[in-house]
């Protein structure tokens, strides 16, 4: 079963903060989640665990956000 969660719907929480919560509510770090905005994919497929052991970066340029492994 793949988790679906619309980031529409949770402002100023985004996959990595959410994938954390998944894990700590109990959800399998190995099940799947992918996130859209409304109908629209944002982000493919991937395991909760991937997500949550992630900090988002922002761009100070052009260029993409990145996601960073947080240091444990």
């Amino acid at each position: 079963m793949t988790i679906s969660i619309d980031l529409a719907g949770t402002p100023g929480r985004g996959p990595t903060v959410l994938c954390r919560e998944l894990i700590k509510d109990g959800t399998d770090p190995e099940e799947l989640v992918k996130f859209t905005r409304g109908t629209t994919p944002v982000f493919a497929a991937t395991p909760v665990q991937w997500w949550a052991a992630r900090r988002v970066r922002e761009s100070d340029s052009k260029g993409p956000m990145r996601f960073e492994l947080v240091a444990g």
